[in-house]
């Protein structure tokens, strides 16, 4: 009985086995359409049938060079563009994947599916190949229109959709952004070395330039501010969709004319363009729309309080091992109490006539800073930073004075900064003198302009013409004076564009992480920053403290005049768009319900950002980058090219803001950051002018096509 058992299961599995044998052509089926169309050789083009559902696009897997398998070919020459061009033939109406000589071992094999090699030397079931591998040595020179919206229907659109197999975004029927950039012209030809298939002039087909315009007219137009002198030659943005600002705290008469200027409505609601000020709870980031604005990014309290900040840049330097003074310090010798007073008390026992400034760690104004020189003059429990005072400042006509530096960051990942053109210089009252019987006197040693102001000695400004008279002075005025004084400004403006380089870097890593956490879209937001800093005798900039709300109120004709401006000119930078909120809620909808059913709601279009996460190929490449130092300009994603389309956009618009990162000595940070970023990777080798001179004119063609989409005005 037990003999008769085991017979009968066998012959159950043999059988079960035969069963799924002759399954497989009908899954084939399935997957790919008519099966006969995959195998069978390509007809002619005179004898190919005319009806039948439009051509489904599919790339066609290649393998990775250095990997054992190759082409019939013997081998994959690179593309002439340094992209990926991955080719599809027709057949029948369908566009299918030829089969490489690797899937066609795969299938002698009696595997379904081909194997790709690992970063690590191994092969994985399933994994769509590389696309390292690029045209053939054999391709045609016939050049060919390829016009979709000609060859497609709306109903054969969906129809295409719907049979499109589920997959990662490289083979989900689209073809990729930069393959399509790749080249203006559409190759026909066969990659797999046959020349019987040139005979038969079976058509290839890369996508055009042309092409790219329906992707890259997703977005709704830029809006323009303007000056109240550029009223008249100003455009007011098309539409009738409605703008709204929202005003969170307080705000500068500056701020709500360059709204209200553009007809923007002031509202307590949600439903606003942009908004001034902090939003209530760091979880209301991810309620935004893709297109609101937020001057505020979560975590840059990390700059703003004081305590934080000289842990950040402390941090930092410990990390590149710097000695606890160097020539690269930014920020004075700091201690913060109670925790560091024993410290502090060796400190000023080693050095008894060295003076010290004594700061609340999270105030503002002047308020409660005080000069000390004994350890008697310090309280020990209260929390304060005892900051090493610099005690041979640069001086104007015997005045000390510091720098307002405006700064703007429109993205942390990847790392762009922006300094603003001009400034201000703020003068104290009293000429300053060196001595310990000097550090009573507030206004001799304090340069804050909300204590200088109420002093009787205050010379308020008159005239914004006259940039150089009173207490305080604009950027530019303090910049000629130095001139006039033998100083060579360049050298000093470059050092301060590296503290602040060196100042931003070091929370990179702390917002860059509460962005990811809280933040759905990384472009709504932005802020500027003031900085205040020092210049000594030898023209050494110092850091004083970073505002993350400069004050915008203009109490003079300069402050007006300069301020109203930097406004005007900082919205134009971070780019506010006008847009139908009800389409935009629908479109969003739709693509949550397609996610949710399993394909895209589109083939033409990709998500608004690259929150859904981005294909298994480019992780593996990003890998490369950063671990072995593969150039990122090779077998760009569309995440990269509208990575570089978004700085170079913002760059084009910049006008008095100059980007001083990324820039061509961007890599000479790179030993500071606390992580290496492929995005900072990417936008460094673009700014350096790394990569094929074919590959950098294909991005300018693409970035060029972004502007002409994105910009309404002339921003040049």
């Amino acid at each position: 009985q037990l003999s008769l058992f085991c017979l009968f299961c066998g012959v159950g599995i043999l059988s079960v086995m035969a069963a799924a044998d002759a399954a497989k052509p009908l899954l084939a089926q399935h997957r790919f359409g008519n099966t006969s169309d995959v195998l069978r050789p390509p007809l002619p083009r005179q004898n190919r049938p005319v009806s039948g559902t439009k051509a489904l696009l599919r790339p066609r897997p290649v393998a990775r060079p250095g990997s054992g398998k190759s082409n019939a070919s013997g081998g994959a020459a690179p593309s002439p563009y340094g992209f990926p061009l991955r080719q599809y033939q027709v057949v029948s109406r369908r566009v299918v994947r030829r089969p490489s000589s690797s899937m066609s071992a795969a299938k002698a094999a009696g595997s379904d599916t081909p194997r790709s090699v690992g970063s690590d030397g191994g092969t994985s079931e399933g994994a769509s190949l590389p696309s390292s591998s690029m045209n053939s040595p054999r391709e045609s020179t016939r050049i060919s229109n390829f016009s979709r919206g000609s060859a497609w229907s709306t109903s054969e659109k969906n129809s295409a959709r719907k049979k499109r197999p589920r997959g990662n975004s490289d083979s989900d029927g689209m073809v990729d952004v930069a393959e399509r950039l790749s080249t203006g012209v559409v190759v026909s030809g066969d990659d797999s070395g046959d020349e019987a298939s040139e005979e038969e002039d079976v058509s290839v087909h890369a996508m055009s330039l042309k092409d790219l315009r329906k992707e890259v007219k997703r977005n709704p137009p830029l809006i323009r501010f303007f000056l109240d002198g550029e009223r008249e030659q100003a455009k007011r943005p098309g539409g009738t969709q409605q703008l709204y600002f929202k005003v969170s705290g307080p705000s500068s008469r500056a701020v709500r004319h360059a709204f209200r200027r553009l007809g923007f409505i002031q509202t307590q609601g949600d439903s606003w363009n942009g908004l001034w000020g902090r939003l209530g709870n760091v979880t209301e980031y991810k309620e935004l729309d893709c297109y609101q604005k937020v001057n505020h990014f979560p975590g840059t309290h990390e700059l703003g309080r004081k305590d934080c900040l000289h842990k950040n840049i402390s941090k930092m330097r410990r990390r590149i091992g710097s000695l606890p003074l160097d020539e690269n310090d930014i920020l004075p010798r700091c201690f913060l109490l109670p925790a560091d007073n024993l410290e502090l008390q060796q400190e000023m026992a080693a050095n008894p006539h060295n003076i010290y400034v004594v700061k609340p760690p999270a105030s503002s104004r002047g308020r409660g800073i005080k000069l000390a020189s004994s350890i008697g003059d310090i309280p020990k429990e209260k929390k304060s930073l005892v900051q090493r005072y610099v005690t041979n400042p640069l001086l104007i006509d015997g005045y000390k004075f510091d720098l307002r530096i405006y700064v703007c960051v429109t993205s942390f990942d990847p790392l762009r900064i922006y300094i603003y053109s001009d400034g201000l210089g703020r003068f104290c009252t009293e000429k300053y003198k060196k001595g310990e019987k000097f550090i009573n006197k507030r206004y001799m040693h304090l340069t804050n302009y909300s204590l200088q102001k109420n002093r009787a000695n205050f010379v308020a400004n008159k005239d914004a013409e006259r940039d150089d008279e009173g207490s305080k002075w604009s950027l530019k005025a303090v910049i000629r004076r130095l001139h006039e004084m033998g100083v060579d400004t360049s050298i000093v403006m470059n050092r301060i564009k590296d503290l602040v380089i060196r100042t931003i870097i070091s929370v990179e890593s702390k917002v860059s992480s509460m962005m990811q956490t809280h933040v759905a879209y990384p472009q709504n937001c932005y802020e500027c920053f003031g900085f205040d800093v020092l210049l000594d005798e030898t023209l050494r900039p110092w850091l004083v403290e970073v505002n993350t709300s400069p004050s915008l109120s203009s109490d003079s004709p300069l402050d007006k005049s300069l301020k109203t401006k930097l406004v005007v000119e900082l919205f134009n930078l971070v780019g506010f768009r006008q847009y139908d909120r009800k389409t935009y809620k629908k479109d969003i909808e739709e693509r949550r319900q397609a996610r949710l059913l399993g394909f895209e709601k589109s083939a033409g279009k990709r998500p608004i950002s690259a929150a859904g996460g981005i294909s298994s190929e480019q992780k593996a490449k990003r890998r490369e980058c950063l671990v072995r130092g593969q150039s990122p300009l090779e077998n760009l994603s569309p995440e990269d090219l509208d990575m570089i389309a978004e700085a170079e956009g913002e760059n084009v618009r910049s006008k008095e803001w100059e980007r001083i990162f990324p820039s061509p000595a961007s890599h000479l940070y790179d030993k500071l950051f606390e992580y290496s970023r492929y995005s900072n990777m990417l936008l460094s080798e673009w700014v350096r002018g790394k990569g094929t001179d074919r590959t950098r004119a294909a991005i300018s063609d693409y970035v060029s096509e972004k502007m002409k989409t994105d910009f309404k005005f002339d921003y040049v």
